[in-house]
């Protein structure tokens, strides 16, 4: 997979080769505003240092 891959042109051309895209949302800030962010790129996975309230969040939007 990728990592920190955030060019909408560039998550499109790696996903049609298969290749998975994570983000690391890691800041004193990041939350749901910055989650909701990533997820809608359509990446694969979130680096966080909030894992519980991400999961939480990822549950309560209908997330994988």
């Amino acid at each position: 997979g990728l990592d920190n891959i955030s060019d909408p042109q560039m998550i499109r051309a790696v996903h049609a080769r298969g290749i998975a895209v994570w983000q690391d949302v890691q800041s004193p800030t990041e939350g749901p505003v910055s989650w909701k962010e990533a997820l809608s790129q359509g990446i694969q996975g979130l680096q966080t240092d909030k894992p519980q309230e991400l999961v939480h969040y990822l549950h309560t939007t209908n997330h994988r």
